[in-house]
């Protein structure tokens, strides 16, 4: 399965291309900003990536595997909360007091990988691509 979002680019420079996309939401649970608004104006977020054969103008239709959105939410998210443990967990092992040093001490270096591996994997799978051919903008 892929998420699919259909955007505009708006800018192509030194093969990459800037492309605003709705920010679309399920609408169920209005627990996310895009459910929030409503029927307001959507927000618009902005994707780079590799622009082959675009132009300002062309409407695409950007695609995600859904494990990518899974794997980058675990990776966010999971690897923190991992180290954090694992941190107080050693600092309990030399006392109470050393318990809470040692989640702090977790805690930045689960953040710090989580920053080096999204800046490692930002170019991979983590990234949306162009599906099918773009095709001009229809204001319609």
């Amino acid at each position: 399965m892929t998420i699919e979002n259909r955007g505009r680019v708006v800018a192509v420079s030194g093969g990459i291309a800037e492309v605003h996309a709705e920010a679309r939401s399920c609408g169920s649970c209005k627990g996310c900003l895009s459910g929030r608004l409503g029927d307001a104006k959507p927000l618009e977020s902005v994707f780079f990536y590799p622009a082959a054969e675009l132009k300002p103008g062309d409407e695409v239709t950007l695609t995600l595997p859904e494990s990518a959105l899974a794997t980058g939410a675990l990776l966010a998210y999971l690897l923190p909360v991992l180290t954090l443990l694992v941190g107080a967990l050693i600092g309990n092992t030399y006392g109470d007091a050393l318990a809470g040093c040692g989640a702090a001490a977790g805690l930045a270096i689960g953040l710090g990988l989580t920053r080096w591996l999204s800046r490692r994997l930002r170019q991979g799978c983590f990234m949306p691509e162009v599906a099918g051919k773009p095709h001009p903008f229809n204001p319609s």
